[in-house]
């Protein structure tokens, strides 16, 4: 999915955009077709479709959606979503200047997904899809999803009259390419190296737990490492209130033995790399103290590996 202010591609787990820092709407209950993308030859789409009318359930939208694709056909994606949706993204002061701008953008998003799964195929092929698993929404669920809509995206009072978690495949006969689960890296999997560093930050895990903000304390949440001018940078990020406007964490830079010592920034940061950071922190991967210490220990293995190989 894309960032609502600068448009850049982020995951749709991400709490903030790792780009600009923007704070992102609770897309678990906004996605509304908001597609996750994973692999080559297949993707596997998890999308929550709202029924707004009674020619839009689920088989449909997701055929639908899948020809837009095969065809790449911008005019057939703006069909898929809701009309209410396009429109919030059309208008001064907006994302797009109009309705030909934006199906434009759904035009090369349809070219770019089609070529994904065309992966090392060098005739054009049909898309074949299969729907996984299907589940409605409860009452209580699709008040929330109807408040969401309404609140953030500009949608009517109580818009959509049903809702489902659909997950399905799309892919591509032939192709060389495999679709693999993302992989998690465990503590074992790390070289001797890796693991002093796994240890060093465990280690140092006083240092990270929580931080304190009005009076309470807030543990951490979510874990991450990313490289930046060549140094190896450990965040974390600690969950406020929904309501709160707080983005918390806290930066570090990861010594050779694992030792972390604090990681700061210029007063006038132009790039916004501050911002960026926290970002990161916040869309990193979910801790908890209530985890065990092999978990514990797995989940920060499996953050660092994957800092290593997009260094």
């Amino acid at each position: 999915m894309k960032c609502l202010k600068c448009h850049a591609e982020i995951d749709e787990t991400s709490k903030f955009c790792t780009v600009c820092g923007t704070k992102v709407p609770d897309w678990k209950k906004l996605k509304a077709l908001t597609i996750k993308l994973a692999g080559i030859a297949v993707i596997i789409i998890v999308a929550l479709i709202a029924v707004v009318s009674n020619v839009n359930g689920p088989d449909k939208v997701i055929k639908k959606y899948v020809r837009a694709i095969e065809t790449s056909n911008g005019k057939l994606m703006y069909k898929v979503y809701a009309p209410e949706y396009n429109e919030y993204l059309i208008g001064p002061g907006s994302f797009y200047s109009d309705k030909d701008e934006l199906i434009d953008d759904y035009t090369e998003e349809c070219k770019d997904n089609y070529e994904e799964l065309l992966g090392n195929n060098t005739k054009p092929q049909k898309i074949k899809y299969e729907i996984i698993k299907k589940e409605k929404l409860d009452k209580d669920e699709l008040h929330d999803l109807n408040a969401c809509l309404e609140d953030q995206l500009d949608f009517k009072r109580n818009s959509a009259s049903a809702a489902y978690n659909v997950t399905f495949i799309c892919y591509m006969p032939g192709s060389d390419d495999v679709y693999t689960l993302e992989k998690r890296y465990t503590y074992d999997e790390l070289d001797d190296n890796q693991k002093k560093i796994v240890d060093g930050v465990f280690e140092e895990y006083s240092k990270w737990t929580s931080v304190h903000d009005s009076g309470k304390t807030i543990l951490c949440s979510n874990v991450t490492f990313f490289y930046e001018d060549g140094k190896l940078i450990f965040a974390t990020y600690y969950n406020c209130e929904p309501s709160s406007p707080a983005m918390l964490s806290k930066i570090f830079e990861v010594g050779e033995d694992g030792t972390l010592s604090s990681h700061t920034y210029d007063v006038i940061d132009v790039n916004n790399r501050k911002r960026v950071a926290m970002a990161k922190a916040a869309s990193g991967l979910p801790f908890s103290k209530d985890d065990s210490t092999e978990k514990k220990k797995n989940t920060l293995s499996d953050a660092y590996y994957k800092a290593i190989q997009n260094k």
